[in-house]
């Protein structure tokens, strides 16, 4: 038998198409006359991944001293974009005005139309949920939890790269 169709990494090395939805409707995916919009997207076992990666844990999630929700928002979702780019390979029939994305800097644009819309977890009671974290100084702290509510563009992506069945073609992932 040969194994070579096993080999994981250079399928998710290869990639594959995936084709976005919408971030709230998981159903309704995103075509036009051209066939479906989406990126090619390498999976996380891919080598070319593995260092970016590691880079990317180093530097996540850790919450500064003074900053803003709005703050750690945008840091979240800057670093899902940075995630979602180690992935993707090239945009597959996306445009913005009329014009093809063709650029990382067109890629990255499409990543930031959707923004994580974080809601407060609550109890059957209506009453917020906490959760310990460790802040800089290494101390427990309470901090309110949240859930994300929809499913962004940098998100999408993410999901369908560490989707190791995906590279085989045995998924029903979105």
């Amino acid at each position: 038998m040969d194994f070579g169709q096993f080999d994981q990494r250079a399928k998710a090395e290869a990639g594959v198409m995936v084709q976005l939805h919408q971030p709230y409707d998981k159903t309704a995916k995103i075509e036009d006359e051209n066939g479906p919009c989406g990126f090619m997207v390498r999976g996380v076992a891919a080598k070319s991944v593995q260092e970016r990666l590691a880079a990317l844990q180093k530097k996540a999630g850790k919450a500064k001293d003074g900053e803003d929700e709005q703050a750690v928002l945008e840091r979240i979702h800057e670093s899902q974009i940075e995630a979602a780019m180690g992935y993707i390979i090239e945009a597959v029939n996306i445009s913005i005005a009329g014009k093809p994305v063709a650029t990382a800097e067109g890629i990255r644009a499409v990543l930031g139309m959707t923004f994580p819309d974080l809601r407060l977890v609550q109890d059957e009671n209506g009453k917020q949920i906490y959760q310990s974290v460790k802040n800089d100084d290494g101390e427990w702290v309470g901090v309110p939890k949240f859930e994300v509510a929809n499913d962004t563009f940098a998100m999408q992506v993410i999901k369908a790269a560490e989707d190791g069945a995906r590279f085989f073609g045995k998924t029903s992932a979105a």
